[in-house]
């Protein structure tokens, strides 16, 4: 009895031995196809002296019609433009940023005892703003030609100057990386 316990025994682990040496080249491939994958994030920071410069400015006119103040208003801010012009602001750089037509009333205040009436036209304003990029802040003739030209011009709302770097026009600095496995996946 003892010698078929032996042979039992012994059959059983020629069997798992041979499962165990036939299942390996089938792990082997499961190593291969599975791949490692790093992932790296990064951050930094640029700092870089303003070359561009950006101010709004505005022209405001009032008239008895919605006419005569949009033709007050248009006579201004073309010469507002045309001095910026002449001080070497190219066209792409001046861009309107608000333009508006509202009715001024005159509020009648009753007296004591009278009825109140509804509040009257008595003209119209027109507002009419641009915003001019100022490139060439090296040469401080555009920028202060710009800024302080616009005065006499009936320009009449301005917005303090706010400096800030041109868009970089090259390639982006960083590509993603790309897995093998992405790769053959694309």
């Amino acid at each position: 009895m003892n010698f078929n316990i032996m042979l039992r025994a012994g059959a059983l682990a020629l069997i798992v031995a041979l499962a165990a040496i036939l299942s390996l080249p089938a792990r082997a491939e499961e190593a291969k196809s599975e791949e490692s994958l790093i992932s790296m994030t990064g951050t930094g920071t640029v700092n870089a002296a303003p070359d561009m410069a950006i101010v709004t400015s505005g022209v405001v006119t009032e008239g008895k019609s919605a006419r005569e103040a949009l033709s007050g208003n248009n006579a201004a801010m073309a010469k507002v433009i045309a001095t910026l012009k002449g001080a070497g602001i190219e066209d792409r750089d001046i861009q309107t940023s608000g333009f508006a037509v509202n009715p001024l009333y005159s509020h009648y205040r009753p007296k004591e005892g009278e009825e109140a009436r509804p509040p009257k036209i008595v003209g119209y304003q027109v507002a009419n703003n641009v915003t001019v990029r100022v490139r060439d802040l090296k040469s401080s003739a555009p920028f202060s030609t710009s800024w302080s030209a616009m005065v006499p011009t009936r320009s009449t709302a301005f917005s303090s100057p706010s400096t800030t770097t041109k868009p970089c026009l090259t390639k982006r600095a960083r590509t993603p990386s790309r897995t093998p496995s992405a790769r053959r996946k694309s």
